[in-house]
């Protein structure tokens, strides 16, 4: 394989890998937006648009996960805004709660911050295992 070669794929790999953080980004908005607005009324959000949105997360991180392991780059990510973000939002959502400001909380809101949290703490011990076997 030519460094012409080695090139272009690096820069597909990169272009598929800004294209799962700007849908992972927009899945985000999208799926905080639908919780919100189930406290006020709206319709519940399905179960099958958290699968999907966790989907969409799960597959960028491990997407992500390769291309750190070839290239052996290990610093802070983009995606993990993704999880400060959802966390955030939760501790929020519980705390109008808990004061009474709210009055239901999403029935899908423990789902999509599990999903987030589990995601985000194996892409950690991946991460780990990765700088491990490079060490060695």
């Amino acid at each position: 394989m030519t460094n012409n070669d080695a090139n272009l794929i690096a820069k597909r790999r990169a272009t598929k890998n800004r294209t799962l953080f700007w849908a992972s980004m927009i899945a985000t908005v999208f799926q905080v937006g639908w919780l919100t607005l189930e406290m006020f009324g709206f319709q519940a959000v399905l179960f099958e648009m958290t699968a999907i949105y966790l989907l969409i997360l799960v597959t960028y991180a491990i997407h992500n996960r390769l291309i750190k392991w070839r290239n052996g780059v290990y610093r802070v990510r983009k995606g993990e805004f993704f999880v400060y973000f959802f966390w955030a939002f939760t501790f929020f959502i519980y705390t109008l709660y808990i004061f009474d400001l709210i009055i239901k909380i999403p029935d899908q809101l423990s789902v999509t911050f599990s999903g987030v949290t589990v995601i985000f703490f194996g892409s950690e011990i991946i991460k780990l295992v990765g700088k491990l076997l490079q060490e060695k």
